[in-house]
């Protein structure tokens, strides 16, 4: 994996890192592991190959490479010693090729994977994976097989957004499976763009590569926590449709909630959004007990509105109303309905604009 380099530290040079997976079946941890590596060089048609050259004796099963050539090939070798020698065989990287400073990023490998999940550490989270091998290159008559790999970037960008909130990071990859984003919203539609850096210290925009993108939901709170959780905010109604008939009477309907057994009330609201004059009205605004079974009403407007029942398992709860419109004039109403649960938060709200005539609600 390589990056630019910032000033004052080897430049014109590529840095990278080795991440040495160890094995579970060894009992003894090693205490050293020795790093050695060699190079091929192709000019003019011709390669020539150093021998294994020792680098170091790391302590850590992450190791810092510094200096590497651009358009140069490298393989590393990491042996583990512990107390009493050397520990399994020696380990061997792919042969890859330091790229050339200059040269255009590739962009991550694709596709990217979702996967969404909650804990009481990271909340509602999402964990970003993709495949780290780097590109392979077309082999030539001077590119042997074995040496098609480049390395590739260890520094990426990270970007997802939903319709709220934008979140970015920088950051540089580790021996880890992802990238996980934390503390989430519930039940969110996110789109997500991963792009490689040249390193942490780049100054141009012009150095990101392109990008790979996907889009993920969010699980929402009730699958967290089950329907009707008191930690959850009250799940929406569903399909808000109206009917009107030529006295005027309408008609509204919806599906109750899955969970409806901590609704209370409904706000019903309703106003005409038309600008002519013969449709100007105030706002009607009233409250429906989710669990009244037979009731009607009748404002000083002589606005009429009756309920009607939803019936499920062990419990009513409202799923329509009838109120009455004008029906001398086609004007256009705005109906919103919105829940209150047993902790008195209310839902979002619904908005549905009908037009209203003698005929039909559209």
């Amino acid at each position: 994996m390589n990056i630019v380099k910032n000033e004052g530290e080897l430049d014109g040079t590529v840095e990278g890192s080795l991440f040495i997976d160890l094995h579970e079946r060894h009992q003894i941890q090693p205490a050293k592991y020795i790093v050695q590596w060699k190079q091929r060089i192709y000019s003019k048609g011709k390669m020539d190959e150093s021998g294994w050259i020792t680098a170091s004796i790391e302590t850590e099963p992450e190791i810092r490479v510094i200096g590497m050539i651009p358009e140069t090939y490298y393989r590393f070798m990491v042996t583990a010693v512990g107390p009493d020698g050397r520990i399994g065989g020696a380990v061997l990287s792919e042969w890859g090729e330091a790229l050339k400073l200059d040269k255009p990023l590739y962009p991550p490998l694709g596709p990217l994977k979702v996967m969404t999940k909650f804990d009481n550490e990271n909340g509602v989270s999402a964990l970003i994976s993709w495949p780290y091998s780097p590109p392979m290159r077309q082999p030539t008559i001077n590119l042997s097989e074995d040496i098609l790999a480049a390395i590739g970037t260890c520094y990426y960008r990270i970007i997802a957004s939903n319709s709220t909130h934008l979140i970015t990071s920088e950051f540089s990859l580790d021996v880890g499976i992802g990238y996980l984003f934390s503390h989430l919203q519930f039940a969110n539609e996110y789109i997500v763009s991963l792009y490689s850096l040249p390193s942490l210290y780049y100054s141009l925009e012009l150095n990101l590569s392109t990008s790979i993108q996907t889009r993920f939901t969010t699980l929402s709170c009730n699958q967290i926590f089950g329907p009707g959780s008191l930690n959850c905010a009250p799940e929406p109604v569903q399909n808000l449709r109206g009917e009107i008939f030529p006295n005027g009477t309408t008609y509204i309907q919806w599906t109750p909630a899955s969970d409806h057994s901590s609704i209370l009330t409904y706000q019903l609201l309703y106003y005409a959004i038309s600008q002519n004059s013969y449709c100007a009205m105030n706002p009607v605004n009233m409250y429906l007990d989710a669990k009244l079974k037979n009731a009607c009403f009748m404002n000083f407007m002589q606005i009429f509105i009756a309920y009607h029942h939803y019936d499920k398992s062990e419990f009513q709860t409202v799923s329509s109303a009838t109120i009455i419109l004008s029906p001398s004039y086609p004007c256009e109403y705005l109906i919103r309905l919105t829940n209150y649960d047993l902790l008195g938060s209310n839902l979002l709200h619904i908005t549905i604009p009908y037009l209203v005539n003698r005929r039909k609600l559209l």
